[in-house]
């Protein structure tokens, strides 16, 4: 564990790490059989050059992302619980496009432009209302599609006047539309690979935490004052934790970030991606030394530092714990009794206490743990960017699944809440901040703690020059 200048001399560019444990040093120590995918480790070092600012402030960088990559790869559309019953219906916007995600048959989900193909009105007119209907009309001038985008009718007041139109053929243009563990994603190239040749084997991943069965619980948005990669990049890293969240330091997330663990694939190749946030334990970093019995003093009896993280406050003190309890095992078995959504083995005490997080490119980051994220690009402005954050609950085997929770955005002075707002103020600053830069302005990134922002920008790059 490299902690000087002096150590680094003898270290290859990519390998120094933080002081503390480390996520497969955890694992050594469980009691239970640890799943091949937490030991599924792998980190290439892809250089120290410095980042290009134009990634998040050019107008031209921008119209490149949106005319050679947002035109012709996989996203996230919505659920397919979004959607449940036929003819039920959602709006997905990116760019200047809009879709209709609709199921059209109890196991079908079509995807349809959303556009009237007489004048271009919208035919279903934004994502808050996504509703249920027997046809697609449009209000201009009431020409209407069944929900499988063939016509319906013309009215008979201006049937008259389109001879021309070939009734068979004057269906609503379709975009693909492929389906993954409960995703429902889509693409505009109709010569893009297959859904789950661009996933890759983060499939096989979630095969111990689907998504399928999960519930929905809580969808909001709001529009965020920065480049869309700036705000969920904010997510890619966890050594901002220190100095971005103070109150979370202490130690729930596992001290100041420092020691989290960074998974590319494939070489960075792979088109997703993973962070593990070591468990509570004593920060190694802080400036003077902190017990475990402090800890979980802080955490659990006192609980003042993680109040809005969901751990309980326990009566009592810390003597009254078993002889060896530690911080990690106390939230991991406060934690167990409650925990679903795993397939085979019982949950390790990383699982149950630690912040997993994938991501998978360009905009989407899963949770074996509840939360979701969603970054999407505001129009064609890169100064702005659509945030979302998602609850996506594991149910209780048998339980019947609520509604899925419809989107809520929030205003301009609405916020997520303490922590996550304090991530949208960041970006905001540093989106503002990399205008202010000396030309040409590139960024410095670290080998090991960035190595996820580096990918992000590195399949970016082949997308944008068209590479790939």
């Amino acid at each position: 564990m490299a902690t000087t200048r002096k150590e680094l001399e003898n270290l290859a560019p990519g390998e120094a790490r933080s002081r503390g444990k480390q996520i497969q040093e955890l694992l050594d120590e469980e009691t239970v059989e640890v799943p091949w995918q937490l030991r599924h480790s792998e980190y290439t070092y892809l250089g120290s050059e410095p980042l290009d600012r134009d990634h998040y402030i050019s107008q031209e960088w921008c119209d490149k992302e949106i005319e050679n990559m947002w035109s012709r790869i996989w996203q996230l559309a919505c659920f397919e619980q979004d959607i449940p019953e036929v003819g039920d219906h959602i709006v997905y916007d990116i760019v200047d496009w809009s879709f209709i995600i609709v199921r059209t048959e109890p196991d079908t989900i079509r995807g349809f432009y959303n556009s009237c193909l007489h004048r271009g009105r919208r035919l279903c007119e934004n994502e808050a209302e996504s509703a249920n209907k027997p046809e697609f009309r449009c209000p201009f001038h009431g020409i209407t599609w069944n929900i499988d985008g063939s016509l319906k009718t013309i009215p008979p007041s201006i049937d008259f006047d389109f001879p021309h139109v070939d009734v068979e053929k004057f269906g609503l243009p379709e975009v693909r539309c492929e389906i993954w563990d409960g995703f429902v994603f889509i693409n505009m190239d109709d010569d893009a690979e297959p859904l789950m040749d661009f996933l890759g084997d983060i499939t096989k991943h979630f095969e111990r935490w689907p998504f399928a069965t999960r519930w929905k619980a809580t969808h909001t948005a709001k529009i965020v004052n920065s480049n869309w990669k700036l705000a969920q990049e904010a997510f890619m890293e966890a050594f901002h934790v220190l100095a971005t969240h103070p109150q979370m330091s202490i130690g729930l997330l596992g001290g100041d970030g420092s020691n989290t663990e960074y998974n590319i694939y494939d070489g960075g190749d792979a088109n997703w991606s993973r962070m593990t946030m070591a468990p509570p334990m004593p920060n190694p970093n802080l400036p003077y030394e902190l017990t475990e019995e402090e800890l979980m003093e802080e955490m659990f009896f006192r609980g003042e530092s993680v109040s809005e993280m969901g751990v309980q406050k326990m009566e009592g003190s810390v003597e009254d714990l078993p002889e060896g309890t530690t911080t990690r095992k106390l939230l991991a078995d406060t934690a167990r009794p409650n925990a679903n959504g795993y397939v085979g083995l019982p949950p390790t005490d990383v699982e149950l206490t630690s912040a997993i997080q994938y991501h998978i490119f360009p905009n989407i980051s899963p949770w074996p743990g509840p939360i979701f994220y969603r970054h999407r690009p505001y129009g064609r402005d890169p100064d702005k960017c659509v945030m979302e954050i998602m609850m996506m609950v594991a149910l209780p085997e048998g339980a019947e699944r609520p509604p899925a929770a419809k989107i809520r955005w929030l205003g301009e002075d609405e916020h997520f809440g303490s922590i996550f707002n304090q991530d949208v103020e960041n970006v905001a600053q540093v989106q503002r901040g990399l205008k202010a830069a000396k030309p040409p302005g590139g960024l410095t990134l670290g080998n090991y703690q960035d190595i996820k922002v580096r990918w992000h920008h590195r399949l970016l790059e082949k997308w944008v020059n068209r590479e790939i």
